[in-house]
């Protein structure tokens, strides 16, 4: 079984470089994308609102209390989630912003790609790793 759960995590990685692959041969992109600087500084401060709620997430995530006999978490949201969440959430703001600063470009696409696949992922990641 052990076997059967990494063939499934290197699966899914390649899953990722393949829809990289992809995107960036349908949308006719470079390799290497170039705007991956921040666009203003409102976009440093809501990236850093997104870090915090996360980690506040996280952070309840993993404090468990006694309930019945029985330790229960506060945020019943398992920790790989809220971490998939939190960059998925991240890659489609940063598409946002390449969207609405860059529009001759067409690298939000990727970026948009990427914040669509990746709680897909983490879930069959998180459901594989429990059993």
């Amino acid at each position: 079984m052990l076997w059967v759960k990494i063939f499934l995590f290197f699966l899914i990685v390649a899953s990722f470089l393949i829809l990289d692959s992809f995107v960036k041969k349908k949308y006719d992109l470079p390799k290497k994308l170039k705007y991956t600087k921040r666009f203003n500084s409102d976009q440093v401060i809501v990236e850093a609102g997104l870090l915090f709620i996360a980690l506040v997430g996280i952070l309840f995530a993993s404090i468990s209390r006694l309930e019945n006999g029985i330790y229960r978490p506060l945020n019943p949201i398992p920790l790989g989630i809220w971490l998939f969440l939190f960059i998925s959430v991240l890659y489609a703001y940063r598409g946002y912003m390449v969207k609405k600063y860059a529009k001759h470009s067409k690298e939000y696409y990727v970026h948009f790609a990427f914040a669509i696949w990746l709680p897909f992922a983490g879930l069959i990641l998180e459901l594989l790793f429990k059993l």
